[in-house]
Formats: C-alpha cells, structure tokens, sequence
C-alpha cells in the first residue's frame, strides 16, 4: 500500500545517504552518487523513474547527471511527495473525531490531514468532515436554518469548523440542563 511505499523510499533514501556519506572517498562526485542510487533502482516505478534519469543524462555528450541535491529533490518528489499526499487521504477517510475530543481539538487535527492531502474543495471536505464528526453534533449542525458554504468562516458567514464548534457549545448547554433536573440533582437540590 502506500503507506509501506512511503516507508520503503524513505527508508532506501536514508540508507543510501548513509552508506554514501561513510564511503566519500568511493563516491566522491554527484555523478557517483547518483550513480550509485540507481543501481539498486531497477524494478517497477523505481526502476522506470531510474531508466528515464540515465536516458535523461546520457543525452547529453558527455552526460550531465546534475547535482547531488537536485538528485534527492527529484526522488523525493516522485517517491515521498506523491505518496505522502495518498497516504493523508487515507488517513483523512480512516478519521473520526474520538470520544473525548473536542471538536477544536478535531478541527486542528482534521484541518493538518486536509491539509496533507491537498483536498481544498468544500464539498468534498464537507461530506469527509461530517462523517468524521460525532453524530449528535452532526444532527444538531443540519438542523440549523443557514448551513455553512466553507469551511473557514469568512466575514459573517461562518464555516463549517465554527459551525461546529457552536453545535458542541449547544449540546453541552442541553447536557448541563438535563443534568440539572435529574432526580439525583432535585434530592441534593433539598
């Protein structure tokens, strides 16, 4: 899956660096280094992303491998990048406002995974945001008379992550007023 790519790529990543860096003397130009890595690049994604960067540098007469840290850039980008995006939609779908949690709390938490996973359309963040959110809170925000049409609030009109925050007060003010008349509460009363 990709979260096990995500791992692997950054894993294959670190032990290259590491291994180049305490053979500097073996490896010491980028062309070496870069060399090096797409060696062990041979199968899949990888071994395809491999082949175009060696057809990319030879060319070229004589071949130009370019940096180092270009190097790392580009494989960072066609190997980390892409699948840190994947794996935060994943865990966007996989989220659920937890027991205890306030929905700031939630809103700080879901806006980070969001945020990761490039989804920035309100119909889509709405209908994953709705299903991640305690169902009592939920019930009392689609009763409201004005839904929000963000997420963010913007001027007078409030979005969705404020909406939310205001059914949480509402349903606690219930909850503390229900409290308030239970029998235990009317015997302590006297």
């Amino acid at each position: 899956g990709d979260s096990t790519d995500l791992h692997l790529a950054c894993n294959f990543l670190m032990h290259c660096q590491n291994h180049l860096e305490s053979n500097d003397t073996i490896y010491p130009t980028d062309k070496d280094k870069i060399n090096y890595v797409l060696s062990f690049m041979r199968e899949g994604p990888a071994g395809n992303w491999s082949t175009q960067r060696s057809a990319q540098a030879r060319a070229s007469t004589p071949p130009t491998w370019g940096t180092w840290p270009d190097f790392i850039k580009a494989f960072e980008k066609a190997f980390i990048s892409a699948n840190i995006k994947a794996e935060a939609r994943r865990k966007l779908m996989m989220t659920h406002q937890l027991p205890n949690e306030t929905v700031t709390s939630f809103n700080a938490r879901f806006q980070t995974i969001a945020r990761q996973a490039g989804i920035t359309e309100f119909a889509a963040l709405q209908q994953i945001y709705l299903k991640a959110l305690n169902p009592t809170i939920v019930e009392i925000l689609v009763g409201r008379e004005k839904e929000p049409t963000a997420m963010d609030t913007v001027g007078t009109d409030k979005g969705l992550y404020d909406a939310a925050i205001d059914a949480e007060d509402a349903h606690n003010r219930i909850v503390m007023y229900k409290n308030q008349f239970t029998p235990a509460a009317r015997i302590a009363a006297f």
